[in-house]
């Protein structure tokens, strides 16, 4: 009996298995370009927390625009809290998170002027 030779080329892979093998090194190859964005992106931002910027406002919590004034307030927390969450404001190079500094105005116009000096006022928050 003869013996096989190494020369001999190796059986062909079967079309399905190949699929598999393109489809785990295609998903390898993205992984790969997100890990070097989520790089690319930590080390281009700015270091450290600055401080705070604070948003004051007037918002209608209570009296005919209840609804209205609870629904944008809610969105404004979630703007705030969406930039917070990712990095903040920069500004010259520094970060800063922001705060909102805000009072029910009762859905009454003559509210707002009495109400907007403590939003301007300097204060600790």
């Amino acid at each position: 009996m003869s013996q096989p030779s190494q020369a001999e080329a190796a059986p062909p892979v079967a079309p399905g298995r190949r699929r598999k093998l393109i489809a785990v090194g295609i998903a390898f190859l993205l992984v790969l370009v997100a890990l070097a964005a989520v790089a690319v992106y930590y080390l281009t931002r700015p270091a450290g927390f600055s401080g705070t910027i604070k948003v004051g406002f007037t918002i209608s919590l209570t009296g005919t625009f209840n609804v209205e004034g609870t629904n944008s307030l809610r969105g404004i927390q979630a703007a705030a809290n969406w930039i917070n969450s990712h990095g903040g404001v920069s500004v010259g190079g520094k970060l800063y998170n922001i705060s909102l500094d805000y009072y029910d105005d009762q859905s009454m116009g003559g509210n707002v002027g009495t109400l907007y000096p403590r939003s301007i006022s300097p204060r600790s928050l």
